[in-house]
């Protein structure tokens, strides 16, 4: 690994892990801010969901500015946009004012994943994308650690506005050292001679990819998921478990421990991306459709949440990492990945609607018993791809 590669890996790591800093903050806060602000439930629900529907909206349009314009600079002005709203969510209590906010807050996250992800493919060869993505995949896992148990901290010691202007000033540090020491990928940098520009017919081109739907639609379900746990998982530990807020931002960290060691181990494995994920995620079913029988106290909660976050964030990270940077190949790298993460997000902007409706109607037993159905979709859906396309873009008609 080159100096600058090295560099671009450290820091377009750290910006993405950074930019959960101010993602995790709020569902670490919600408990607190349900007892200091009234905020109700709705009012949690209409701020998940207003984030929600701009991230997703705006996946797309980033990652064709991202392929057409160069990553750097939209990453920066994201993080800087992101971090600077929630300096401003700090500072007010009135719902309608934290639903404007938060709903930025998304179109601003929505250049992180794009951008980061187009660096990476601008510095790293197709032959050692794989293992080096797995790696480098642990940031949302990393940054969802820190995020929630810094924000549980700060909540539990300091109060919920301290949980968000910390993460915000420290990912306005990233954005500063991201802008200062970040290589430039920008199609006209002299640093990239050999690659030709990236055109709006080279990403019109890809986006025709019957198999970027297919991803897309599996990863709907995965990310349905993951943001029920990333949005309610501290809420349930308190409220259904009875732990104190800063406990339950500790243990529900062991869900993306998990993760963590997840996406490594089985990113390393030598198994075609659909393959690997449609049999991680048949795995995961089990262990979600189990949860709600064996899990009822700290000693198994932790242990049982390491295992779904182990099965659920590597197909996650490999769904829209490696497997769409192959789809969109060398010039349409981050137009696929956010057009795979916007089809996801949609699932994750569903998830904020249903969630609220499903917990106070049929309890969070339910929640558990559809999250373990919807991963056997998902499953199924990976496990009916044609052969000829497990291997990535180059063999695709």
């Amino acid at each position: 690994m080159t100096s600058e590669q090295a560099v671009s890996f450290v820091l377009s790591w750290l910006a993405y892990a950074g930019m959960y800093l101010t993602r995790k903050n709020f569902s670490v806060a919600k408990y607190r801010m349900k007892d200091t602000v009234g905020l109700s439930l709705q009012a949690m629900g209409y701020i998940d969901m207003g984030y929600l529907l701009s991230y997703t909206g705006g996946q797309v349009p980033a990652g064709l500015i991202v392929d057409i314009c160069g990553p750097k600079q939209v990453l920066v002005l994201g993080l800087m946009g992101s971090s600077l709203i929630s300096l401003g969510f700090a500072s007010t209590s009135n719902s309608t004012v934290m639903i404007i906010l938060f709903t930025l807050n998304g179109f601003c996250q929505a250049a992180g994943w794009p951008s980061t992800v187009k660096i990476m493919a601008k510095q790293f060869p197709v032959e050692t994308r794989t293992r080096i993505m797995a790696l480098w995949s642990t940031n949302y896992q990393a940054g969802g650690i820190v995020g929630t148990a810094l924000a549980g901290y700060l909540t539990a010691t300091y109060g919920w506005r301290s949980a968000f202007i910390v993460p915000g000033s420290i990912l306005f540090a990233i954005a500063v050292l991201n802008q200062v020491f970040l290589p430039s990928a920008d199609p006209a940098s002299p640093r990239y001679p050999h690659e030709e520009d990236t055109t709006l017919t080279d990403v019109l081109n890809m986006l025709k990819s019957k198999d970027i739907l297919r991803y897309g639609a599996a990863y709907f379900f995965v990310k349905y998921i993951r943001y029920a746990f990333l949005f309610w998982l501290p809420f349930y530990l308190q409220s259904a478990i009875g732990l104190a807020e800063d406990v339950a931002a500790y243990v529900s960290v062991s869900l993306e421990v998990g993760g963590t060691v997840g996406v490594v181990v089985l990113g390393f494995v030598p198994v075609e991306h659909s393959v690997l994920c449609s049999w991680s995620l048949g795995v995961l079913s089990l262990w979600l459709f189990l949860y709600p029988f064996v899990a009822h106290q700290i000693v198994v909660i932790v242990p049982v949440l390491v295992l779904i976050g182990f099965f659920l964030y590597a197909p996650d990270s490999i769904i829209v990492g490696a497997a769409a940077q192959s789809l969109g190949g060398p010039h349409a790298a981050a137009s696929a990945c956010s057009t795979i993460n916007a089809i996801g997000s949609l699932g994750a902007f569903v998830q904020s609607v249903l969630t609220p409706y499903f917990v106070q109607t049929y309890g969070w037993d339910f929640l558990f018993y559809l999250l373990s159905f919807f991963s056997v979709v998902a499953a199924a859906i990976l496990a009916t791809f044609p052969e000829k396309v497990r291997h990535g873009y180059e063999e695709l008609p």
